[in-house]
This record gives C-alpha cells, structure tokens and sequence, in this order.
C-alpha cells in the first residue's frame, strides 16, 4: 500500500478526470513525518529530472519545505533568515566547490538511519521493521562489547 502526502487539489483533479482515490487527513502526529519524507521524494524527483523539468521540480521540494517548515512550528521568515545566517557564516554554493577525500564507511546507526529513511520514503507502515531494526542494532552493539568466551 502507498501512504504518501499529496497536493490538497490532487483528489479534486482526478476526480475531473473519473479516478476516485482513496485518501484521509493525516493525524497531527504523522505530518511531520510525512513531510520529510515528501522533502526526500521530491528531492530525488529533481535528482531524475530532465533540465525542462527541473524548475516546476523544485517547486515541488520548496512547497513540501515550506509545508514542513509551518509544521514544525517556523514561519517562512523564520526559514530565510535561517538560510540568509547559514550562508553569512558558512557561504553559499555559488563557488562550485567540490570536496574531495576517501569516503569513511557509514557507521551502523547511520545504516539504520538511512535504511528507516528509505522505507519511510516508500511508503511503508514501519512501527514492527524499525522496532525490529534498533534492536537488531543494539544487538549486535552488546555482542560486541561482551568479552569473548573461552
């Protein structure tokens, strides 16, 4: 099953066009997840996109972060003086700099992390897997620390 947030107009639109979807308002508690996991889909769509539909694909990711942004409690405001500060201290991305250094293997709580994020992202109701997940994790974390037996 998909769960994913969608536009407040898409079931208005397919409706015009004779398609009936199946959709509900999302508990305050799911928004933000689901936000964030919109900002990755829409992201990955501008990753894919062809020059021609980049534009209207990066609208995409600034509604959905402008939708989290509320959510989360910050005006749009709120948002910009964030990035105008962040880019003051730390520069913009004007100058194309490219870093270049022998990539670190990810540790396993960011495994874990990246992993709930991709699942999370397609749609999935993960309770029972990323349960399952951290415990696997600490785990493997206690097996480490215990001193061999002999």
């Amino acid at each position: 099953m998909t769960v994913k947030l969608i536009r407040d107009r898409i079931p208005m639109i397919a409706a015009g066009h004779g398609q009936r979807l199946d959709t509900r308002t999302a508990e305050p508690g799911e928004v933000p997840v689901l936000l964030r996991a919109k900002v990755l889909e829409e992201a990955h769509e501008v990753a894919v996109a062809d020059p021609e539909d980049l534009l209207e694909e990066l609208a995409d990711v600034l509604e959905a972060v402008h939708a989290l942004t509320l959510a989360a409690g910050h005006t749009l405001d709120d948002l910009e003086a964030a990035r105008a500060l962040k880019a003051e201290v730390r520069g913009g991305f004007t100058l194309g700099l490219v870093l270049e250094q022998p990539k670190q293997p990810p540790s396993e709580e960011q495994l874990v992390r990246d992993h709930v994020m991709t699942l999370h992202l397609i749609g999935g109701q993960l309770t029972e897997i990323e349960g399952w997940m951290w415990q696997r994790l600490a785990d493997v974390r206690e097996a480490e620390a215990e001193p061999p037996s002999t």
